[in-house]
């Protein structure tokens, strides 16, 4: 029944953000594009026009992924879908579970659109570059050497760092999803001023809950465990240390989630008023 929550969600969301997605890869690609043609006259405005719209779309992306995020939840748990969604046979549990679990993997497919764009930005500025300047100086080899250099100092810890990151993405995300689906469980509690009652929830119960999250990893660098002081002090200087601070925050951060979709599971399991 998680899966399928899952989907319907990203379905049901998917329908905007896929679009908003896809129009900034293209904007890159048309930014990258004009970049290449660097030097020939009247191609300025062209530019910056390209510019502005790819850097307005960045703008634009970041908003109507957390607008879409915040609106589905409310819509579907307190909104006029609310009726609906808490007659299906399914736990509140999995119903919040389910909604983290999806607008977490919009927070991720965001990101991988942005870097994605920034991909294409660039190997639009190429191309353009090669065609309309072959004899210009254009210093590629560079990635050659990245190449070398990964392939000699390759180790398998770096694989498990990669999917380390991708861990505390996701459970970054699925901690600050859930604080805000919190906020606005709690401020729906309100009988008046709910929007008000969800801002000063987020700030409250989020410098609660943060502080002693800060409060327990300052006493794991107390611990005699070494990475976190040596993390601290001197950067991931080694990518055992790395890892290990990597898990650190995914562990931290998975925490906060928890707490965050049980606070989310008492409201609206003992004390939601759709009136």
């Amino acid at each position: 029944m998680l899966g399928k929550i899952v989907r319907y969600d990203m379905g049901a969301t998917g329908r905007i953000l896929f679009p908003v997605y896809a129009a900034l890869i293209a904007a890159a690609l048309l930014f990258g594009l004009s970049l290449g043609t660097l030097g020939d006259s009247g191609e300025g405005i062209m530019q910056l026009l390209t510019g502005f719209l790819y850097v307005g779309l960045i703008g634009a992306t970041v908003i109507i992924t957390i607008v879409m995020i915040i609106s589905r939840f409310y819509r579907s748990m307190m909104g006029e879908e609310g009726y609906l969604t808490h007659v299906l046979p399914v736990p509140t549990g999995t119903l919040i579970a389910g909604k983290t679990i999806s607008a977490s993997l919009w927070v991720l497919f965001g990101l991988i659109a942005g870097i994605l764009s920034a991909i294409v930005l660039g190997i639009g500025a190429v191309v353009t570059a090669l065609i309309f300047h072959p004899g210009g100086d254009l210093e590629i080899s560079g990635f050659g050497d990245l190449a070398g250099f990964l392939g000699q100092n390759f180790k398998a810890i770096y694989i498990l760092i990669f999917i380390e990151i991708i861990l505390a993405i996701l459970a970054s995300s699925a901690a600050g999803i859930g604080r805000v689906y919190t906020a606005i469980s709690v401020g729906h509690l309100w009988t008046n001023h709910r929007i008000a009652g969800a801002v000063l929830v987020y700030i409250g119960i989020g410098i609660v809950l943060e502080t002693v999250v800060t409060s327990a990893m300052m006493g794991i660098y107390k611990l005699p465990f070494g990475f976190m002081e040596d993390f601290l002090e001197n950067g991931p200087s080694d990518p055992t240390t790395l890892a290990l601070v990597l898990l650190s925050v995914i562990i931290s951060t998975a925490v906060l989630a928890v707490i965050y979709s049980l606070i989310s599971w008492v409201v609206l399991k003992k004390h939601l008023n759709l009136q």
